[in-house]
């Protein structure tokens, strides 16, 4: 059964967002809380920029990345903090006029929202201050040799991981209520 949120109040419709809101600003502390702890532990101006967690498999290695995800749109970090912040606006706006399915599939909408809004969010957050995104993760497994050179997939962090988990979690809710965005009220 379908949330009718068109009967809805102003009120109530933020009530019904307060979800999504809370998951956002979870993923946002824990993004921002691990990107502090980095820089304090492996970052500019500490001795060593990285870690092994899990030797072979998993590395903390301290990046500064003023572009997107795999080198795109190197040094153009207000092209790419405006889209975080449209994208952010949108999903703040919209999220309260969005009609979901019932059951299980109901809660994977405002749960894949409020991970990619999060996930903006706390990227923005580092923009704005920084004037870069900290980047820490990495996992050497992840890379490939064509002929001498080496590919690796890109560093990344909570907000990164959140924005992708989010993303699966709404191609999921598609898939699994039909292949069109959900009804606006």
């Amino acid at each position: 059964m379908a949330t009718d949120t068109m009967s809805l109040t102003p009120a109530a419709r933020l009530r019904a967002s307060l979800p999504l809101l809370a998951l956002a600003a979870g993923v946002v502390a824990l993004d921002q809380a691990s990107k502090a702890w980095i820089v304090a532990t492996i970052g500019r101006g500490q001795v060593s920029h990285g870690r092994d967690l899990v030797p072979g498999r998993l590395v903390l290695l301290y990046t500064e990345n003023t572009g997107a995800a795999f080198g795109l749109l190197h040094d153009s970090g207000w092209v790419l903090g405006l889209i975080a912040l449209v994208v952010a606006v949108g999903i703040v706006v919209a999220a309260p006029r969005l009609r979901t399915a019932g059951g299980w599939a109901g809660r994977l909408l405002p749960s894949s929202l409020g991970l990619v809004l999060g996930g903006a969010l706390g990227n923005l957050l580092d923009r704005v201050t920084r004037g870069f995104v900290v980047d820490f993760i990495r996992v050497p497994p992840a890379e490939i040799t064509l002929g001498s050179t080496v590919y690796r997939f890109p560093n990344f962090n909570v907000a990164d991981s959140a924005i992708t988990v989010g993303i699966a979690l709404l191609v999921l809710y598609m898939l699994t209520t039909g292949d069109r965005p959900p009804e606006r009220a």
